[in-house]
């Protein structure tokens, strides 16, 4: 028991470091805690004691909120965001502003519409 304690307290800090191999590892951990613990409440339900499935169904509904966590797409996206990952675009801008020196795209503006004579004419 003590050494799935030890993979559980470094998976949650990994996952703490904002690293994605910490998030993969409670995501297996839960589900193996989850379905063993399963396994034990129904197991223990049929014999003389049905109380003791009580602390095997809280390990389920414990196995069952890091699942839940883990896999929700805030967790993915604060994994996104860890200081020093490479954003896709590049360094972000103080208050989306464009960095200086980059020109900004040409404005599109809309040609005249349809069926009226285009302002001032060509000829």
């Amino acid at each position: 028991m003590g050494r799935i304690g030890v993979l559980w307290s470094i998976g949650g800090l990994l996952l703490m470091s904002r690293k994605s191999a910490g998030r993969i590892m409670l995501i297996l951990l839960a589900c193996i805690g989850g379905v063993s613990s399963l396994y034990s409440g129904i197991a223990s339900l049929d014999s003389q004691v049905p109380a003791a499935a009580i602390g095997s169904f809280i390990g389920l509904g414990v196995a069952a909120l890091v699942l839940g966590l883990t896999m929700a797409s805030s967790t993915t996206r604060w994994l996104a965001t860890a200081p020093g990952r490479l954003r896709p675009y590049g360094p972000r801008a103080p208050y989306g502003q464009p960095p200086y020196g980059q020109p900004g795209p040409p404005p599109v503006y809309p040609g005249p519409p349809h069926g009226q004579p285009q302002y001032p004419p060509h000829y």
